[in-house]
């Protein structure tokens, strides 16, 4: 009983698997243009033949069979254009695609150029920040130590000995400050030549994910060079300064640099972020008191 079952089941899938297979053939051949020559052969064949069967046995002569030849020949005239002008539509159509194609890779090309050139456009930023890391610190340094030594002084014992510790205390004050001064001078034009490298960046970049970082670089390394400037003054006139703030300001233009690389990774580059950047930033800047 299960054997009739199946007998039946495999009679009514063979029928449908050769429509199926009939229906892709004809998709195929459809969408070629064999198609199109074979129906215009198999139609012009049946005419022939049918032409030939019926009037071979009423005795034609050339009189009867030029004009059919010359149908014919017209026949195959119109196929051969038409099967020319089909030729030629295929022809431009993938002219079309080619030249299309062409303008699209020379337009990723342009693109990719643009986006070199500004990533090269941060180079000097980043050169002058690299080369300012050093005196800046030694400055940052001086500048604690001129804090700790200003501290001392106001916390000397009143004894008799007390003049003298605070003599030397007042001599390590001064000398701390001359050393600030001099740490200044060294990091002033590294301040200035800082600055200047962000002349190609502003003229070059343009791209709108990332021309805002760029902006926000400036301005923040702005507010430390000023920052710099104001503490040596203060220094210089023997006031109070506040070198936390200036530490702060410093880790500020430190972290809009890693977004800035973050973000020219991700646009320019086409490449992933890096998600290491968001994570270090905000442990970078230290509390402020």
């Amino acid at each position: 009983m299960s054997d009739d079952k199946d007998a039946a089941a495999d009679a009514d899938r063979k029928p449908r698997e050769k429509l199926r297979l009939h229906e892709r053939v004809e998709a195929k051949l459809s969408a070629s243009m064999g198609f199109c020559v074979f129906c215009t052969v198999l139609l012009v064949s049946l005419i022939a033949l049918g032409i030939i069967g019926n009037y071979y046995d009423q005795g034609w002569n050339a009189s009867q069979w030029g004009p059919v030849a010359a149908w014919f020949g017209g026949m195959l005239t119109a196929g051969a254009v038409t099967l020319s002008l089909y030729q030629s539509r295929a022809a431009k159509k993938e002219a079309d695609q080619n030249r299309q194609d062409a303008e699209r890779r020379h337009v990723e090309q342009i693109e990719e150029r643009k986006n070199f050139r500004q990533i090269d456009s941060l180079s000097p930023v980043w050169a002058a920040l690299n080369t300012l890391t050093v005196p800046a610190t030694m400055f940052a340094a001086s500048l604690e130590l001129l804090h700790t030594m200003k501290g001392q002084v106001l916390v000397q014992p009143d004894h008799g000995g007390a003049a003298a510790a605070i003599g030397f205390s007042q001599e390590q004050v001064r000398s701390a400050s001359s050393l600030a001064i001099e740490q200044y001078k060294e990091l002033a034009p590294y301040l200035m030549s800082t600055e200047m490298s962000f002349t190609e960046t502003l003229i070059v970049m343009d791209h709108p994910k990332i021309l805002p970082h760029v902006e926000k670089l400036y301005n923040s390394f702005g507010h430390y060079h000023k920052y710099a400037d104001k503490t040596v003054a203060a220094v210089i006139k023997g006031q109070e300064f506040d070198f936390k703030e200036l530490r702060r300001l410093k880790s500020e233009v430190s972290q809009q640099r890693n977004i800035i690389v973050n973000a020219a990774r991700e646009h320019l580059n086409g490449a992933r972020p890096l998600y290491l950047y968001e994570e270090s930033t905000q442990s970078d800047l230290p509390a402020s008191k």
